[in-house]
């Protein structure tokens, strides 16, 4: 009597290794997508570690900052199941009108600064 084997399903590298095989492009892209990544992780373990690294502490603790402000944002998202359709609207609907401000506000002193030099007068670039 012979023994049926339960049929193992491949592994994460056999898998990732056909799909490469199949798509060499792609995975051409991934392999200097990630080169790039380690050169960068490179050079900001030198900033560092590096003489001047007061800017590129504060830097990166901004980054860190950012970042925890959006998981903790983000936090309750996870424990709701399924909002009601109106209340999901009304808040992409905030969320757009956030973002279209925000990008409004950034670019309103360049372009400011920009038409005073352009036209040589602070009212008229107003």
């Amino acid at each position: 009597m012979d023994i049926a084997r339960p049929i193992q399903p491949p592994t994460w590298t056999a898998l990732a290794l056909g799909h490469a095989r199949r798509h060499p492009w792609s995975a051409l892209g991934l392999v200097a997508a990630l080169a790039t990544v380690g050169i960068l992780l490179g050079h900001g373990v030198v900033g560092i570690t590096g003489v001047q690294s007061g800017a590129v502490r504060l830097a990166l603790l901004g980054g860190v900052a950012g970042f925890a402000a959006t998981t903790l944002g983000a936090l309750p998202a996870l424990t709701f199941r399924s909002l009601p359709q109106r209340i999901e609207d009304s808040l992409l609907g905030l969320a757009a009108g956030m973002m279209l401000a925000a990008s409004a506000f950034s670019l309103l002193l360049p372009g400011l600064e920009a038409g005073s030099e352009i036209l040589g007068s602070k009212p008229l670039g107003a």
